[in-house]
C-alpha cells in the first residue's frame, strides 16, 4: 500500500550523509507546506559497471529514523537517478534486486541516443538533466512517447536561483519543453542542498511563468503531477497488481480542492440554468402550437 498525502510535493532532495543537515531541510519543507518528499541518490552507469559484485546498484538509504523524528509529518520516498550514455543500462537495472527497492527512478541521459532511449524504453518515472546535458535536443515524437508511457520531465528551481549558468540552462530546457510539447508532464522540484534554497510551493508555482508554464500548469507541477508520479511509479513496480492508495488528511487544504468545489458549483449552476431554459422552450413550443390551432379553427 502506497501512502500519499494531499499536499505539495518535492521529489528531489539530494541525500546528505550529515543527518543534521537533512533534518533541517525536512523541517523547512514541513514549514513551507510540503507533504511528499523524495530523497535522491545519484549513480552513473560507468561507475556501476566498474564495481565488482552481483548487484551493481547499492541499497537505498533508510529513512525510518527521519520519519520518527518528524513524527510522520512527511511522506519520504527513495529516489534513484541514473546517469548513463549507453542504452545497455536497462540490462544492468534488470539484473539488480536493489533497483526495485527504490520508489522513484529518474533517468539522466548524457547523449542524444540515451535521451531517446529514456523516452522509449527506460524503466523509470522521471527524465531529468544537468548543466552539461541541457543542450541535447529532444524531438516532439519522443517527447509525446514519454508522456504516453507515464513519464514526466523535471525542472529544478534551486540551481537556477544559486548560479547564473544553471539559470540559463534551466530556462533553455524549459523553453525546449514548451516549444515541442507545450510544457506537458512537467514537474518542478528543488534539488535543495541547504534549507535556504527551499521556496514556498506557491512561489514555485509562480516561478513557472519564467519556465513557460501557465498558471494551472505551474500549480499542478508541485501538487497534482507530483502525486501522479508517485502513483505511476507504484504501478510500474507492482505491474498489474491492484494498488491500494491511502490519502492522508493534512492541516493545510490545497487550492486545487477549493478550485474543484467552485467548479462543481459552477457546473451545477450551468445544469440548473440549462434545465430552466429547456423548460421555457417546451412551454413556448406548446403555446405556439395552441395559437396555430386557434388560427386554423
Amino acid at each position: 500500500m502506497i501512502k500519499v498525502a494531499n499536499g505539495f510535493c518535492d521529489l528531489c532532495i539530494p541525500y546528505n550523509e550529515k543527518k543534521e543537515v537533512m533534518l533541517e531541510i525536512f523541517k523547512e519543507l514541513i514549514d513551507a507546506g510540503y507533504r511528499n518528499v523524495a530523497v535522491e541518490q545519484t549513480y552513473s552507469h560507468e561507475s556501476l559497471n566498474s564495481k565488482n559484485g552481483n548487484d551493481l546498484i547499492p541499497e537505498p538509504v533508510k529513512l525510518d529514523e527521519f520519519k520518527e523524528q518528524l513524527k510522520n509529518k512527511l511522506n519520504l520516498f527513495n529516489r534513484l537517478t541514473i546517469e548513463y550514455s549507453d542504452p545497455s543500462v536497462s540490462h544492468a537495472c534488470g539484473r539488480s534486486l536493489n533497483f526495485k527497492k527504490y520508489h522513484l527512478i529518474a533517468a539522466l541521459p548524457t547523449t542524444e541516443t540515451a535521451l531517446q532511449h529514456s523516452c522509449q524504453m527506460f524503466l523509470g518515472d522521471i527524465i531529468t538533466y544537468n548543466e552539461e546535458t541541457v543542450k541535447i535536443r529532444l524531438s516532439r515524437k519522443f517527447y509525446y512517447l514519454a508522456i504516453r508511457r507515464n513519464m514526466f520531465f523535471e525542472l529544478k528551481y534551486s540551481p537556477a536561483i544559486i548560479d547564473s549558468s544553471e539559470r540559463r540552462a534551466t530556462i533553455s530546457r524549459a523553453q525546449q519543453y514548451h516549444m515541442i510539447g507545450k510544457s506537458r508532464g512537467i514537474i518542478l522540484t528543488s534539488e535543495a542542498k541547504d534549507p535556504f534554497h527551499i521556496r514556498n510551493p506557491y512561489d514555485v508555482g509562480c516561478l513557472g511563468y519564467i519556465f513557460g508554464l501557465s498558471e494551472e500548469q505551474g500549480r499542478s507541477a508541485v501538487s497534482t503531477l507530483g502525486r501522479k508520479v508517485l502513483l505511476a511509479a507504484e504501478s510500474r513496480r507492482l505491474g498489474k497488481t491492484p494498488v491500494l492508495v491511502k490519502y492522508e488528511d493534512v492541516n493545510s487544504s490545497s487550492d486545487e480542492e477549493e478550485g474543484g468545489s467552485d467548479e462543481e458549483d459552477e457546473i451545477g449552476a450551468e445544469e440548473q440554468s440549462s434545465e430552466d431554459n429547456l423548460g421555457k422552450r417546451k412551454d413556448n413550443s406548446c403555446t405556439d402550437k395552441n395559437n396555430k390551432r386557434i388560427k386554423i379553427s
